[in-house]
């Protein structure tokens, strides 16, 4: 069950969060600060080793990002399926916005962006 985002100000300083029920048990997920970042972002390229959350989650949020957002460990994650993994990913990346667009995939470039017609190969 998805709930409203919660605003909170503390000293000047607006954060997003958001509740979310998975399994009957409520899960805030709240906007990680510019420092918590550049932190998890540290973790990640220094840790070399695969995360198989992420993995399963391809394209989105790092599980760093996942766990430091909602405060669970990589363990209780590992024990949910990917079901109910996704709505707790897509709300670590409605309250973290900006971190969720640095880390996307980019799209595909088209075959061809100037816009001329592709030279199909001559066959000999």
């Amino acid at each position: 069950m998805l709930r409203p985002y919660l605003r909170t100000t503390t000293g000047g300083t607006v954060k997003l969060s958001k509740i979310i029920t998975i399994d009957g048990r409520d899960i805030t997920l709240k906007e990680l600060t510019v420092e918590e970042i550049c932190n998890c972002m540290d973790a990640v390229t220094k840790g070399k080793k695969v995360d198989e959350l992420d993995v399963i989650m391809d394209g989105r949020l790092p599980a760093e990002a996942v766990v430091r957002s909602c405060a669970i460990d990589r363990a209780e994650l590992r024990a949910l399926t990917p079901t109910a993994l996704e709505p707790i990913w897509e709300a670590a990346a409605e309250v973290n916005p900006f971190f969720a667009r640095m880390v996307a995939k980019p799209e595909a470039p088209a075959e061809n962006p100037s816009g001329s017609p592709s030279k199909k190969p001559v066959n000999s």
